[in-house]
């Protein structure tokens, strides 16, 4: 019976982005202020010009709420060119050697709380 509820909720989520399409293609949440996109394109020119829209957060919001967030001083808050270099020093670390490694460890321990 899970399962269909699991289904039910699913599809319940595909009906209301739709709805949001169609209604509200653009929306301010009132809680937090942040905006929220639902159609493809909208999105893909807010991901793309860096120049009118920003993920640097801190820039807008106020210092006493800057750490609310546990993401508020990620890489993905972060702009071009910052984000890029900050990321390519990142994925120098995650090599194929690393996660070959990664992966063998991972399937010989036990995950935290399991009984295996």
């Amino acid at each position: 019976m899970q399962k269909k509820n699991n289904r039910e909720q699913l599809n319940a989520s595909y009906d209301w982005y739709r709805q949001m399409r169609e209604t509200q293609p653009v929306s301010q949440d009132p809680t937090s202020g942040m905006w929220n996109l639902f159609r493809y394109d909208d999105v893909a020119r807010v991901l793309s010009d860096h120049a009118t829209f920003s993920s640097e957060q801190n820039r807008f919001v106020p210092a006493e709420y800057r750490d609310v967030s546990p993401i508020s001083s990620s890489i993905v808050r972060l702009d071009p060119p910052r984000h890029h270099k900050l990321r390519f020093l990142v994925s120098q670390a995650f090599t194929r050697a690393w996660w070959l490694t990664w992966s063998r460890a991972s399937r010989r321990s036990p995950a935290p709380g399991s009984t295996r």
